[in-house]
């Protein structure tokens, strides 16, 4: 008889700020839409950047999704396994996983754990292996 339980806990946030495109190749230099060239605007209800990057030469404009995230993430597995006879196996297995992307962009130490705990997806699996012998 053997119980082998498996957790693994997550939290993954990334907040960004100051879009830019490079200035010029092969170099580390950056141009931030809004400040040193273009426009860009920020619409809340869709979640969603507008940038037009030179008014002086009517560049395109082009949209983006807001980049900012917050992943938690909590998968449990446990399986019991029971050999009962040689050969004659029966396992038990329960999965769980849990995802919260709530409060994108923003870390909260004691908000991001507790949101561990929430909004289960459960699977339970049984496996029954029986050895026929003379």
């Amino acid at each position: 008889m053997s119980l082998a339980v498996f957790a693994q806990p997550l939290i993954s946030v990334a907040r960004y700020w100051d879009i830019k495109e490079l200035a010029l190749p092969g170099t580390y230099s950056f141009l931030r839409y809004g400040h040193e060239i273009g426009q860009i605007a920020y619409d809340p209800i869709k979640s969603q950047y507008t940038v037009n990057p030179d008014d002086s030469v009517n560049a395109p404009q082009f949209q983006f999704s807001d980049p900012n995230f917050n992943l938690k993430s909590l998968r449990v597995n446990a399986i019991f396994r029971w050999e009962w006879h040689l050969g004659s196996t029966l396992y038990l297995v329960w999965t769980e996983n849990r995802q919260d992307f709530s409060n994108p962009g923003y870390f909260s130490a004691s908000h991001d754990v507790s949101r561990l705990f929430s909004h289960p997806n459960d699977v339970f699996l049984v496996r029954l292996a029986y050895w026929f012998s003379k």
